[in-house]
């Protein structure tokens, strides 16, 4: 599972940089905006775990581990980045930390769910 803890890792790294980079124009008080990033954000977790399952040829007791490994270093890591949201996430507005909380929530509840869905990592099916 060490594998999963450092892709894990990489994720949050890519994420953080990429709300501290670009997350002012998608964490904004605007509807539409707001769930469009919720929307992109189901398609995009089952992008980068789904395929990495069949990978690593995961049975489906393993892919709940891999997931919770994926999963955890990132919330751990957070706790960080909320207790220095204004140094981490300096373009982000007040109300940011909001939206990117409820973001998080959703992105890390995503990654655990695929923990639970079945999937076949053999080549026959």
């Amino acid at each position: 599972m060490k594998f999963f803890y450092f892709f894990g890792f990489i994720l949050w790294l890519a994420a953080t940089l990429f709300f501290r980079i670009a997350g002012h124009y998608i964490l904004v008080p605007n509807v539409l905006i707001l769930t469009m990033t919720f929307l992109v954000t189901i398609p995009l977790i089952i992008t980068v775990t789904f395929p990495l399952y069949k990978f690593k040829k995961l049975n489906n007791d393993n892919i709940m581990k891999a997931a919770l490994s994926i999963a955890l270093p990132g919330m751990l890591l957070d706790i960080i980045s909320f207790l220095n949201f204004n140094t981490v996430f300096p373009n982000l507005q007040a109300n940011g930390s909001t939206y990117f909380g409820a973001w998080l929530l959703f992105a890390y509840s995503l990654i655990l769910m695929t923990g639970f869905i079945k999937i076949s990592t053999d080549k026959k099916a």
